[in-house]
């Protein structure tokens, strides 16, 4: 299970600096309609990460007690 987190984690770092900083930064420059549905749809991918890990920690978490 441990490795599934980091794989987890790894999948949220790629998607963080290759994904979304990238259309941060085109945002940062004035709203782009196209970059904006980008983020919010590529945005989708973390929060599942992220809540499928923070499961996963709770479950760990849970046996070891």
């Amino acid at each position: 299970m441990a490795w599934t987190g980091l794989a987890l984690a790894l999948l949220l770092w790629a998607s963080t600096g290759l994904v979304q900083t990238p259309l941060h930064r085109r945002l940062a420059e004035g709203f782009d309609a196209e970059a904006h549905r980008r983020l919010v749809r590529s945005n989708w991918l973390r929060t599942a990460a992220w809540a499928t890990r923070s499961g996963l920690a709770l479950w760990m978490l849970a046996r070891g007690m």
